[in-house]
């Protein structure tokens, strides 16, 4: 497996790339990764806890919570009917955190291979941290719940959270129930990357050829509220974008663009 994580007996599937999951420049849409991961990430949970997700989210009263996400578009030349194969590799575990206690959580890292020639289409990490709801307000757990067979690894730190710098462009929107997601009613991260990108064609600046997005989640957005994102230039040439409560200065949640290396 290739990738930048260690490989921890992945997951595996076999897919069809579908007409819609595929852009108008060839490469596969973002939001085809987080569908390939609703479909190998389930299969982790019954050996490992007895019982699904969902299941073992409700009887410990905690849930998985993302921090961070970075997806990668590597490669072009999709079709829809291409054979690929997702490869997916979890990891569990305790993330230390600068001048705090350590956190509890999960690194997955997803990718995306061609059959026809082995190429790495795209990949995906995401950093969750586990949040106790059992005293009814939530919060960060200081411990992971029982009842997992796994080992408890050291997790990689998170990049820290970006600062904003004065917005070359700025728009203003609701969140739709379309872009949240149906456990917690929290906005999904592809609906972020797609309101970015919404923003950087109005504002008319371009889409790398092989895009890099990497989120932050300081705070949730809802369904409903209404969001201001804000566009900054950074020094090495990429994009950062900021979203805003429309009655707040500082970002609850920060995407950055960045295009992909050799």
């Amino acid at each position: 497996m290739t990738g930048n994580t260690n490989v921890r007996s992945p997951l595996t599937s076999p897919e069809f790339l579908v007409f819609y999951g595929i852009t108008g420049r060839g490469t596969l849409q973002q939001d085809e990764l987080f569908r390939f991961m609703e479909g190998t990430g389930p299969q982790w949970w019954l050996p490992v806890s007895g019982m699904t997700r969902e299941e073992f989210w409700r009887s410990r009263m905690h849930a998985l919570v993302a921090r961070s996400t970075i997806v990668r578009i590597l490669e072009g030349g999709c079709r829809p009917s291409d054979r690929v194969t997702v490869n997916h590799v979890i990891r569990h575990g305790r993330r230390a955190r600068p001048n705090r206690r350590p956190e509890f959580g999960f690194v997955d890292f997803l990718e995306v291979v061609r059959d026809s020639d082995g190429a790495v289409l795209a990949d995906l990490t995401s950093h969750t941290v586990w949040v106790d709801f059992s005293s009814g307000t939530p919060k960060v757990a200081e411990s992971p719940p029982s009842g997992l067979d796994c080992p408890l690894e050291d997790l990689p730190e998170i990049d820290p959270l970006p600062t904003l710098t004065t917005p070359v462009a700025s728009s203003s929107f609701r969140w739709t129930p379309r872009e949240c997601d149906v456990t917690n009613n929290h906005v999904s991260f592809p609906s972020y990357v797609e309101r970015a990108e919404n923003a950087l064609a109005d504002a008319g600046l371009a889409l790398p050829e092989r895009p890099v997005w990497q989120g932050w989640y300081r705070l949730e957005f809802r369904c409903d509220e209404r969001t201001t994102v804000r566009i900054c230039e950074e020094e090495d040439g990429g994009l950062l974008f900021g979203f805003c409560n429309e009655d707040e200065r500082r970002a609850r949640t920060f995407v950055r663009l960045s295009e992909a290396g050799p």
